[in-house]
């Protein structure tokens, strides 16, 4: 709570992206304990992120349900996290775009918005564009396979932008 409102939000955005709860399901060997059904292949799905942080969420989870206790959960937490919440992890503030946005648009008095310009694709695997606006200025256009890495990538082409300037 001492640090300033952007590195907070560096910290919040890296705890709850996938890739750091991912590797701390790695490096626990949580995926070895996986039951996936019939047909299903476990070497692709212990690759992908998005199961893993979420088997590393279901942990937390099962913690406190067994221990009936949100300080044991607690101290689970804190102590494989640790280096997210000290800002030590290789992931902190990687690929923070939209937040970078949000803090040059705070020194800078100027609004920040994103808006959904068009998806394409089937129902099952859409692609997103997003354009960000700086007060009224379309300031960058972003794709991405959802909402939020397509915003992610128009904050990154804006802030490259304001960057030249």
């Amino acid at each position: 709570p001492n640090a300033h409102e952007g590195a907070l939000t560096r910290i919040r955005a890296t705890i709850v992206s996938k890739e750091p709860l991912a590797e701390e399901v790695k490096k626990l060997g949580l995926e070895n304990y996986l039951i996936v059904g019939k047909g299903e292949n476990v070497a692709y799905i212990s690759s992908q992120a998005k199961i893993m942080s979420d088997l590393f969420e279901s942990m937390i989870a099962a913690i406190y349900l067994d221990s009936k206790s949100i300080d044991v959960a607690e101290k689970f937490i804190l102590s494989k996290l640790a280096d997210l919440f000290n800002g030590k992890c290789k992931h902190f503030g990687e690929d923070d775009y939209k937040s970078r946005l949000n803090e040059f648009a705070s020194r800078n008095d100027v609004s920040v918005s994103y808006s959904e310009v068009e998806r394409t694709g089937p129902a099952h695997n859409p692609t997103f564009v997003v354009e960000v606006k700086i007060n009224t200025f379309t300031a960058g256009v972003g794709k991405g396979k959802n909402k939020r890495e397509a915003e992610q990538n128009a904050a990154k082409v804006a802030l490259e932008g304001v960057m030249k300037k």
